[in-house]
């Protein structure tokens, strides 16, 4: 079985897998024993993927091998071709009852950027790293990273990136049995262990859950509102829960589309479109610019329900990360936050989505 584990930087999500890896392994019915308290038994594995290429991953790989010290793990190193990996131990003969892997970040990296790697074919590569390694192993933890809610701009190799991991973490999560977000040390339940409710299945993913919400959305009344970090598959559950609605894209669309379609996707780009507009208008005025002002802020919130009180509002979060040195973008992102707060508190429903998963945080 397949769980994953995602959060920031620094979020305490390492600390929770390793603990959930020591609770899967009692489960099993395995006792750490002597020798595998000394590290040399193959009954639990830590994958390392990090590649150690100067002083500083140096520093952050001690950090974590301290981390699990006396924890029974056995480290191991795959860089690369997760696959071929798997098969080389088999063949050893060595098979564990539980694996964590950390980081598919940097697996993901490694197979797109290094020389050897999968390159274009990396989210295959990828993918079948992950199936072989759930097939060799009864238990596997995998350790992502949330690298996508955040205002800097990307280069394009970084945009690529990014794309990629999204999508290997929303496979992954539909795979995973378990998925969990942790959150500043606190761990929160994105998905569990699926239900079963007489003879239907009952899971984030499943047909009849997707069909049920349909039904739900068709009854909503008021403003729905959608967040998430980029490529965490918000377009593709909007779309599906909502399959008639008339759609504008904000990135792309006129700016007074927006008032007059039903739904919105990438309202942070409108926003981004509408403060650049107003900066150029407020500068051949030599006017101080007024977009992000608290009124103008209230202003929008209150056109965008008042236009249509059902609306369905995507809107991708850029508001984590190092706060930005440019000053149009420090006021973006704050900006950014203000209206969907305010959208947030006038809204009949607003969801989550996480690795593809959707999670209602409010529902009136």
């Amino acid at each position: 079985m397949l769980y994953l584990v995602t959060g920031g930087s620094g979020s305490g999500k390492s600390e929770y897998a390793e603990a959930l890896v020591q609770k899967l392994r009692g489960k099993s019915g395995q006792e750490a024993s002597d020798e595998e308290k000394q590290g040399s038994d193959d009954g639990v594995w830590y994958l390392a993927t990090m590649i150690p290429y100067g002083a500083e991953t140096e520093k952050k790989i001690a950090r974590h091998r301290k981390m699990r010290k006396d924890k029974g793990f056995l480290t191991k190193e795959c860089y690369l071709d997760l696959k071929g990996f798997v098969r080389e131990e088999e063949i050893k003969g060595n098979r564990p009852s539980v694996v964590l892997l950390e980081c598919m970040s940097n697996l993901t990296a490694n197979e797109m950027f290094e020389e050897t790697g999968a390159g274009s074919g990396a989210f295959e590569a990828v993918k079948e790293g992950i199936e072989a390694l759930c097939d060799f192993c009864g238990q596997v933890v995998v350790v992502t990273n949330e690298v996508c809610s955040e205002t800097a701009q990307d280069s394009p190799e970084m945009y690529r990136y990014k794309e990629l991991l999204g999508k290997i973490n929303c496979w992954m999560a539909k795979r995973a049995v378990q998925v969990t977000e942790v959150v500043y040390g606190i761990p929160l339940s994105v998905k569990e262990k699926k239900v079963f409710l007489g003879s239907r299945e009952r899971s984030p993913e499943s047909d009849v859950w997707m069909k049920e919400e349909m039904v739900k959305q068709e009854k909503r009344k008021g403003v729905h509102l959608i967040v998430g970090g980029a490529f965490q598959g918000k377009t593709a559950y909007v779309k599906s829960a909502y399959p008639d609605l008339r759609w504008c894209d904000g990135s792309v669309c006129k700016m007074d589309d927006i008032w007059e379609a039903e739904g919105i996707l990438h309202l942070e780009a409108w926003i981004s479109r509408w403060m650049r507009g107003e900066e150029n208008k407020a500068r051949q005025q030599k006017e101080k610019i007024s977009c992000q002002a608290e009124e103008e802020v209230g202003r929008l919130v209150r056109r965008l329900i008042e236009t249509n009180p059902d609306r369905v509002i995507v809107c991708t979060e850029i508001g984590y990360g190092l706060v930005p040195v440019d000053a149009f973008d420090r006021a973006y992102r704050e900006t950014v936050g203000r209206i969907c707060t305010g959208l947030a508190g006038k809204a009949a429903a607003v969801d989550r989505i996480v690795c593809g998963i959707n999670t209602r945080i409010k529902e009136m």
